[in-house]
């Protein structure tokens, strides 16, 4: 929708509306990705379902959890996310509320935590399904 004239006030607008949102499926570009997931997630009371497509994802593109804000919807409990940039799982930090995940990257993943106990910080990268 943003490579359309007035695309961008489209979804200035959509965001307007982010109070109402229950369910939200989007396939858009990086900047839009960007421009939605920076939604702060209290501003989304209803939200219970997100899944975002990511399309001509520049390779070079990257978000960080910092940039997710809007996976902290309280009623968050479904999250699809398709061809994102960066590790897809970097975004889940404040997944509480996920109860359905749905992952789906032709990147590399890499799970990371920390041991609350230690602070020490472990990788496992995950193979990809085919």
């Amino acid at each position: 929708a943003e490579s359309q004239p007035g695309g961008m006030l489209m979804i200035d607008t959509l965001i307007q509306y982010s109070s109402r949102w229950k369910q939200l499926e989007v396939t858009c570009s990086h900047s839009t990705i960007m421009r939605l997931a920076g939604v702060p997630g209290e501003n989304c009371p209803l939200l219970e379902s997100l899944s975002i497509k990511g399309v001509a994802i520049p390779s070079s593109a990257n978000m960080g959890a910092e940039d997710a804000t809007l996976l902290f919807a309280p009623r968050l409990s479904t999250l699809r996310l398709n061809n994102l940039p960066g590790n897809a799982l970097a975004y889940l930090t404040g997944w509480y509320s996920i109860t359905e995940l749905f992952l789906d990257s032709d990147k590399l993943l890499c799970f990371s935590a920390q041991d609350v106990n230690t602070g020490e910080k472990s990788h496992w990268p995950l193979p990809l399904c085919g």
